[in-house]
């Protein structure tokens, strides 16, 4: 099944639709935290990668090699080597988690952490991480209480998390330790 999906825009009409209303509505947040137009650009289109690819993980389990890396490589034209840096150090850090609990987290993950390292480095990365562990942690603990079937290794999609965590990083950043 997994295998059948393929990274096409022309399948995902309706995942860009969700997308660009969800952008719509943050948009005002984008526009309110920045002060040129220029950094407005950068953190739309970091947002827009970051719904679109919450939406493909949640719908599909998956995050496209697309859009990682997309997301790596703009995060370094933004913040040149410090954003190759952090994209490495956030990419290993969860690459080391995976290697603690291979079964627990997908290779899409670790590479859509160190695309979001990218843009959001230094100490900010832990932030994004314990945010993105504690969302997932109580999501699965709400579904755990709401559906009783619910199997302990049933998967749950981490992007949705890294996603919200990156966002709220991205636009907080220093005001989220306070």
């Amino acid at each position: 099944m997994k295998e059948d999906i393929v990274f096409n825009l022309q399948l995902l009409k309706s995942e860009l639709l969700l997308c660009s209303f969800i952008m719509l509505i943050l948009f005002p947040v984008l526009v309110c935290n920045s002060d040129m137009i220029i950094e407005c650009v950068w953190g739309c289109i970091f947002t827009f990668i970051l719904i679109i690819t919450a939406i493909m993980d949640y719908k599909y389990l998956l995050l496209f090699n697309k859009l990682t890396y997309t997301l790596f490589l703009l995060g370094i034209i933004k913040n040149g080597i410090d954003g190759f840096i952090g994209g490495v150090i956030f990419g290993g850090i969860m690459l080391c988690i995976k290697g603690i609990k291979p079964e627990g987290m997908g290779w899409g993950d670790v590479k859509f952490a160190m695309g979001i390292g990218s843009w959001i480095y230094d100490e900010e990365m832990l932030l994004v991480m314990a945010i993105s562990f504690t969302l997932g942690a109580v999501f699965s603990l709400l579904l755990m209480i709401v559906k009783w079937d619910f199997n302990l290794k049933q998967c749950i999609p981490f992007g949705p998390f890294l996603s919200v965590a990156g966002f709220m990083v991205y636009i907080l950043g220093d005001r989220l330790w306070v």
